[in-house]
Order: structure tokens, then sequence, then C-alpha cells
């Protein structure tokens, strides 16, 4: 198993957490803990960047809608600034794209010459829509 990493950086307000590795049942309670905790202070734009994610079944599809779902809760927008084939993959085949567009620009803030290595967190290991989505017997609305 790929080592599962975690890694956030602040800019003006925006997060960006980039996720390397696999994402699935195993590491999606730590995802959602992370990211909940980087969701306190309500920050305006939660950034994924998914580019690196090596492999994600329902249970990643699944904590992408919680991520989604908490952000939007504290008055967040999610984005989603790059995701690899196997993110992209189970997106467009359950049809969830609309919900989770690619937007490279999205990470802009945090590029320039002052950007530094984020610190790591490792392990090993819209509800008005009227859409759902049922992972492992729970539903989740879109």
């Amino acid at each position: 198993m790929e080592t599962f990493r975690m890694a956030a950086q602040h800019s003006d307000g925006s997060v960006l957490v980039t996720i390397t590795g696999e994402l699935d049942i195993a590491t999606r309670p730590e995802l959602c803990d992370y990211v909940d905790r980087l969701l306190r202070p309500r920050p305006g734009t939660l950034v994924l960047d998914l580019s690196e994610v090596t492999f994600m079944d329902a249970c990643g599809l699944g904590a992408l809608i919680i991520l989604r779902r908490h952000a939007t809760e504290r008055g967040t927008r999610l984005a989603i600034c790059g995701a690899s084939s196997a993110v992209s993959s189970v997106i467009s085949m359950t049809g969830l794209t609309p919900f989770f567009p690619v937007s490279p620009e999205a990470a802009a803030p945090f590029d320039g010459p002052q950007r530094r290595p984020p610190p790591e967190h490792v392990s090993t290991g819209t509800g008005g829509s009227g859409l759902y989505l049922i992972v492992g017997g729970n539903r989740f609305n879109l």
C-alpha cells in the first residue's frame, strides 16, 4: 500500500489540501477529520489537489461528497485544482462531474516565489439539488 499523505497550505483566506496515495475506506476517516479541522476557521475556499491520488473507490468518493457538504455548511466554496485519472474516472462514471469540476486556476493563490513546501500529515493506513448518492448504506445529499 502506498503511503497516504495530506498537506495543507493557507493563502489569503483559502486553504489548499494536496492529497497523495489511495483514497479509500482506510483513508477516508483521516481525510475527513483533517479537512474538518481546516474548515473550522471557515476559509473562503477549500481547494483540493487530487492529481497525485493513485486509487479512489466509492468510499473515497463518499469522502469528497462529505467534504463538499461540510464546506457548504460553513459557507466555504470547494474547488478541485487537479484530479488524477483514478479520481476523474470515478467522478465521471457516477455522473458527479457537475458537482466536482476541475479548475486548475483555483490553485493560483498558492503559486509564487514565496511558496514553501507545506507541512505534511502522513499516515499508512448541497442538499437543495434533490440529487443524492448512497455509499455503504449512507445517503449523501449533493
